[in-house]
């Protein structure tokens, strides 16, 4: 009935009006806080979040929409950016867009945009070469099917110069509801 609100273990539901149950959103989100988030200077994987909001824990028989934006920035020695989603649960799925743009910093001309589609909680490059800095957006489904956690990683193709995770870059997740939920609402 129209003013409903329910919850059925995995997420809130609310009915705005009668034959029309809609996502009560909940979001999870990590921001790179006041201060401009130091990386590693060599290739391989890391967190892109300070230890203090770098891993997530999702449940089983979830599904997830997430998204984030991170703008990095580096001295010297050309290089790519690739994301990962390891995760120490199991995933029925996972699916997501990533834009990328050469950014050497904020207001200025992008140049080389790369749009990807990725299917893997693996390490993916998502960005062009550059020795410049990168603007990266990114949104998707990630469907899990065991409990676990999940620690975005970015991952340089080479050793680099003072790699920042610039201050506001951020990621979110939500959940939609059980790993095989495909519709909610007055959709036929």
């Amino acid at each position: 009935t129209a003013g409903a609100l329910e919850y059925d273990g995995v997420v809130f539901y609310g009915t705005p009006t009668a034959g029309a149950r809609a996502l009560n959103v909940n979001r999870q989100f990590s921001i790179v806080p006041a201060g401009d988030f130091n990386l590693a200077t060599t290739s391989g994987v890391q967190s892109c979040f300070p230890t203090t909001g770098d891993v997530w824990t999702l449940d089983a028989t979830t599904a997830y929409f997430f998204e984030g934006v991170y703008f990095i920035t580096h001295t010297t020695s050309t290089c790519t950016v690739a994301l990962a989603f390891p995760t120490s649960g199991s995933i029925t799925s996972i699916a997501y867009k990533v834009d990328s743009v050469i950014q050497a910093a904020g207001n200025g001309a992008p140049v080389a945009p790369i749009t990807t589609y990725v299917n893997q909680i693996a390490s993916t490059v998502v960005t062009a070469t550059s020795t410049d800095g990168w603007m990266i957006s990114f949104k998707g489904i990630l469907r899990m099917n065991g409990a676990g956690t999940i620690t975005p990683q970015i991952n340089f193709s080479g050793n680099t110069t003072a790699p920042v995770m610039k201050v506001n870059s951020w990621i979110q997740f939500e959940a939609l509801g059980t790993n095989t939920q495909n519709v909610l609402g007055a959709v036929a």
